[in-house]
């Protein structure tokens, strides 16, 4: 489980980041998927809209363990998140994080008597994040190579 201080790291780097790839086990092979983020807040959990007739929930309702990936190949930012997916219909948690863009998915809106939310209690993360540009990068990469070292490429951690 995530250390409460360890939230705001964990949600600056994943929130403009808005889509991850969902990682399910079905029936012993790992399978993965993108979805959107749809909170503005990280309180230790991460919430996707899903239908609840569809086979990922199928496979969390088998296997409560998933992963989650987030890149920004743009930006250096890398996270991957493990954790425990449950399925919840809590209708103040679907009021709170809807929005009329996912009308594009679920055309009923809020009424769709199949809508849920996965949440994901975020128990463990790693990232790799580097604020060096391009530039900033290759000169490292050639110091480091120069000097035989290995090249500072920025942070990696683990949460």
């Amino acid at each position: 489980m995530l250390h409460p201080a360890e939230h705001e790291k964990l949600w600056d780097m994943i929130k403009p980041l808005k889509y991850g790839m969902l990682t399910t086990i079905d029936q012993g092979r790992l399978r993965s998927r993108p979805m959107a983020l749809t909170q503005n807040e990280f309180d230790g959990s991460i919430y996707f809209f899903t239908k609840d007739d569809t086979h990922k929930v199928e496979e969390i309702n088998h296997d409560h363990e998933v992963g989650v990936s987030f890149a920004s190949p743009e930006d250096q930012t890398f996270v991957s998140v493990s954790g425990d997916a449950n399925l919840t219909r809590d209708k103040t948690l679907i009021d709170k994080f809807w929005d009329t863009s996912l009308k594009a998915y679920f055309p009923e809106g809020k009424d769709d008597p199949h809508l849920a939310l996965m949440k994901i209690d975020v128990k463990e993360c790693e990232f790799w994040d580097s604020e060096k540009g391009t530039m900033s990068k290759l000169f490292e990469m050639a110091r480091a190579m120069s000097q035989g070292e290995r090249a500072d490429m920025g942070q990696h951690g683990r949460m």
